[in-house]
């Protein structure tokens, strides 16, 4: 059973363990020590999207580079050697080129930019780092935030980060590929690579190709560096290649996440939704046809949460034609090792607004105390049987 991560977690425990943002090596070696005589410390660490090979990285405190470039492995990994008189500074892990075989379409895709930020202190004693997808972004993030002249834009990262997409990444922890069989691996191991792939899963979904990787991750900054990942930067809205980021785009990474965890042909770390980390619940899913807005009436809290569902156009508006339906309801609770429905009373038929309200009893927590239960997912559907058919799905936080 997986502990919580929270920001607050997180951040007492930096002096123990690096952050990293993008896709890094590791190396085949999991040791590394200071040297008097060559006043360096050796780190090693991996890029990873999945594992990205021939990649080129270097260490920059600054915009100034202190270590490499030094090359990854097959595996992704590498090792290189830090200057001491640098450990106590914030250090960014920046890895370009190689390349990778991505885990929703199994294509050998070339890697532009990975990253992931050390803070400082850190590497004196944690000398493991993971560039990830996850990492990238907050690496991303972090620099848009210096930017505008946030005074801690890491920490600020981590929190915008963590309210949309749940797990920070535990950039001391080498991820491995999920797509292969890996059951000498441990749970950790298989969580970040498990969430690298929901990227990737994400992507594809969208309608990308995977190559796009470093397109999305952009995005994902922009749209985050106002705090809300809703595919507008303030009040302009973020473009992704050819197209408007989507208004539910974390929703979307939820669900990308779930997707790719359930399917085991792709899957093969025999994780379940339940323990793929927290997923995060947002108000906002769109449909192929519908959007769809899920808003409860109070906490959602164990025994009997109501909710107003509301169901629209795709821009917001009314359609006639669902007023009268009955949407249908769907619950499920994911844990660590099965997934269980729960007793609901269903949805009421959609008023002329495309409001109606539905009622959930949930027979447990997300978590008790900091240790994680499982993920509730609630599931909607309209129209079903009809050829404008269309499901989306929400993941609410049970509190007790």
């Amino acid at each position: 059973m997986f502990k919580l991560k929270t920001l607050s977690q997180v951040i007492a425990a930096s002096v123990a363990t690096s952050f990293l943002v993008g896709c890094g090596g590791g190396s085949s070696s999991s040791s590394g020590s200071a040297s008097a005589s060559t006043n360096t410390t050796e780190v090693t660490g991996s890029v990873f999207a999945s594992y990205v090979a021939d990649a080129e990285v270097e260490v920059l405190a600054g915009k100034n580079r202190i270590a490499g470039p030094v090359k990854t492995n097959a595996m992704g990994n590498f090792e290189v050697k830090i200057p001491n008189e640098h450990l106590t500074s914030e250090l960014v892990f920046v890895a370009t080129a190689g390349k990778y075989t991505d885990e929703a379409t199994q294509q050998s895709v070339d890697s532009e930019r990975l990253a992931v930020i050390a803070a400082a202190n850190s590497l004196g004693t944690s000398k493991k780092v993971s560039a990830t997808p996850a990492s990238t972004l907050i690496e991303r993030l972090s620099e848009q935030l210096s930017v505008a002249g946030e005074e801690n834009p890491l920490a600020k990262a981590q929190e915008y980060y963590e309210k949309a997409f749940g797990d920070l990444p535990d950039t001391s922890v080498i991820p491995v590929d999920v797509t292969k069989e890996n059951s000498s691996a441990d749970a950790e191991a298989k969580k970040e690579g498990l969430r690298a792939a929901a990227f990737s899963q994400l992507l594809k979904d969208l309608g990308l190709e995977a190559g796009d990787h470093k397109a999305l991750l952009d995005a994902l900054a922009e749209d985050l560096a106002d705090g809300k990942a809703d595919g507008m930067n303030a009040t302009q809205e973020v473009q992704l290649k050819n197209q408007k980021l989507s208004k539910d785009i974390a929703n979307r990474f939820s669900s990308a996440l779930v997707k790719f965890t359930n399917d085991t042909t792709k899957n093969k770390s025999g994780l379940l939704p339940g323990n793929a980390g927290w997923i995060k619940f947002h108000e906002t899913a769109a449909g192929e046809n519908y959007l769809f807005k899920l808003e409860p009436k109070g906490e959602v809290l164990r025994g009997r949460t109501d909710f107003t569902l509301t169901v629209t156009d795709l821009e917001g508006n009314a359609v006639a034609g669902l007023a009268g339906k009955q949407p249908m309801l769907m619950p499920m609770m994911h844990m660590e090792k099965h997934s269980h429905s729960s007793p609901h009373a269903g949805c009421g038929t959609l008023d002329a607004a495309g409001k109606t309200d539905c009622t959930v009893y949930f027979l447990m927590s997300s978590a008790m105390g900091d240790q994680f239960m499982g993920n509730w997912e609630l599931a909607f559907t309209v129209n079903k049987g009809a050829d404008n058919e269309d499901s989306v799905k929400f993941f609410p936080t049970v509190k007790m």
